[in-house]
């Protein structure tokens, strides 16, 4: 898995050799390594610092680490929550690792939030999305999800608006994700009912178990808040997407730069077809077919209707984007097409430009006279003493790849400068590179030699 930060400048990779990397863009350096206890699935960045990752793995909980403290804490997972039963699961104790003695289990999957303050995490057991706050993950929501799936997969739009589950049963679901004042509100109207004090705090794990141990969960209705119905919750589920001739199982999905529309990739070693719905309807809209080989991680373009598919054996990337048709006589009414080359014979004054009578000097003629025109009432002196000096030296903040919310605290890193390296001894990268720190789980720090 790969992530960025928000302004471009980090980049935390995961793979199968369960290590976790921490990459400085600008300079290439790597700034922390950290080991895992097993091969890991996916990476999440918060966007804005105090910077944190979280690492989903292949079994147990996934690994949240704080980058300024080098602090590791495991994800709290819930108990198996099914129709007429609950498992008790391990405690998640900072820096703890599994113990030997419970049975492994997979994996659950969890994601930040655009603004970094909120975990959405799917549970490994028992179908269950829960909300968590990022700082003390402590619970802020916990809804069941239907036919008691398990999420493979999470994706969130880049407001945070919409969270997208990839779960087990061949099924997507989508979910509407609130502010954090919501689940705020829920929480003092609980106090309140309870006669509680000022003093308020989300729950942590054992007072989940110990709700969820109270309630008939036959009887809640799946895709509602476990902790704060009959009220509204965080997450609220909206529709499903699904194919219902082949079900077909889902390798990876995501949401448009737009959020108008789902795309899923078959879980297929043949077949390479990714799944376009309309979000608003949720009516499937196409299908898009690719060669004869297995599809993979999804990813859409920002500002763009330009999709990319990549095949997980060959490594080969595939964009996907609308084709258009260039029509010229759109811009130009008397524009004529032509099927192939024709000569073209002007005539002799037609782009003459100080010609008097040509139609290039009327036209400067023209231009000339409407920058010279002043505003009735005005002098020549008003106008010119109204006018602001241009600044053409600093640069205004790109608001393209942020959302309306959103501000630009610290500057963005859009390209990467070209640096020439010298030939002979320290003039290669390699030679420069300085070691980075290595993190194990449960260990302290290290320097390599």
């Amino acid at each position: 898995g790969v992530c960025w930060s928000r302004n471009g400048r980090l980049l935390a990779t995961c793979g199968e050799d369960s290590v976790c990397m921490l990459w400085d863009v600008l300079s290439g350096t790597q700034e922390l390594e950290l080991h895992l206890p097993c091969k890991a699935t996916a990476v999440s960045l918060s966007a804005r610092p105090p910077y944190r990752v979280v690492v989903s793995l292949v079994q147990g909980p996934p690994v949240l680490v704080d980058l300024q403290t080098s602090e590791e804490r495991l994800v709290p997972l819930i108990g198996e929550v099914e129709l007429g039963h609950k498992v008790a699961s391990r405690p998640a104790d900072s820096g703890a690792n599994p113990s030997s003695s419970n049975p492994p289990v997979a994996g659950a999957v969890a994601r930040f939030t655009s603004q970094g303050d909120m975990l959405v995490v799917g549970q490994s057991r028992g179908g269950a999305l829960t909300v968590l706050d990022a700082a003390t993950l402590r619970f802020l929501d916990v809804v069941k999800i239907h036919n008691s799936a398990r999420a493979l997969g999470i994706s969130i739009d880049r407001k945070s608006s919409l969270v997208l589950a990839n779960c087990h049963d061949r099924t997507l679901r989508l979910y509407e994700l609130g502010h954090r004042s919501v689940a705020e509100d829920a929480l003092k109207r609980q106090a309140a009912a309870a006669g509680q004090g000022s003093v308020l705090q989300f729950p942590d794990l054992e007072t989940v178990h110990a709700r969820l141990a109270g309630m008939d969960l036959k009887a809640i209705k799946p895709g509602t808040s476990l902790l704060w119905a009959p009220g509204p919750g965080l997450l609220n589920h909206a529709r499903d997407f699904l194919n219902a001739v082949e079900r077909c199982q889902w390798v990876d999905a995501c949401l448009s730069f737009d959020s108008e529309h789902v795309v899923a990739a078959t879980k297929s070693q043949t077949q390479h077809h990714v799944y376009v719905w309309s979000r608003l309807f949720g009516k499937m809209e196409r299908i898009l077919e690719g060669p004869k080989e297995g599809g993979g991680p999804l990813a859409w373009h920002p500002l763009r209707s330009s999709l990319v598919s990549v095949a997980p054996i060959s490594g080969r990337i595939y964009i996907w984007a609308r084709g258009y048709s260039e029509n010229w006589s759109a811009f130009a009414p008397d524009f004529k097409e032509l099927d192939q080359n024709a000569e073209y014979c002007e005539q002799e004054d037609e782009f003459d430009w100080a010609t008097p009578g040509a139609t290039g000097h009327h036209d400067r003629l023209v231009a000339r006279e409407q920058a010279t025109q002043l505003p009735s009432g005005s002098s020549r002196d008003a106008v010119s003493g109204s006018l602001e000096p241009v600044d053409v030296l600093a640069a205004e903040p790109d608001m393209m790849f942020s959302s309306d919310e959103d501000d630009l605290g610290e500057p963005q890193l859009y390209h990467l400068p070209v640096e020439i390296l010298p030939e002979g001894p320290g003039g290669s990268l390699e030679d420069r590179q300085v070691a980075p720190p290595v993190h194990t789980m449960g260990g302290s720090t290290e320097q390599w030699a």
